[in-house]
């Protein structure tokens, strides 16, 4: 699943509802895919290295810290993120 971009508008800004939306979707790509059988989920932020506001959001919703990469679309200096789920199995 690739989550394209994001962007709260501008009376948004600040509020944390697009750390609230990259959370959401992180809860229900663990709850689909664990439905699958799998157990093990790796999620991935990129970022421009220009772009902020996305880091903050990276980095408050994976804990994960940043790798400095070229990004493989744009050929911009970017920033990965990259986080490991465990998915409980069913009891």
């Amino acid at each position: 699943m690739r989550l394209a971009g994001l962007r709260s508008p501008g009376r948004y800004a600040g509020s944390g509802l697009a750390k609230q939306i990259v959370k959401d979707v992180i809860h229900d790509t663990l709850l689909q895919v664990g439905k699958t059988g799998a157990r093990v989920v790796y999620i991935e932020a990129i970022t421009d290295v220009e772009n902020v506001a996305s880091q903050r959001v990276a980095e408050a919703t994976l804990e994960a810290e940043r790798e400095s990469i070229t990004d493989g679309e744009s050929g911009r200096p970017a920033y990965r993120y990259t986080q490991r789920y465990d998915i409980p199995g069913r009891r």
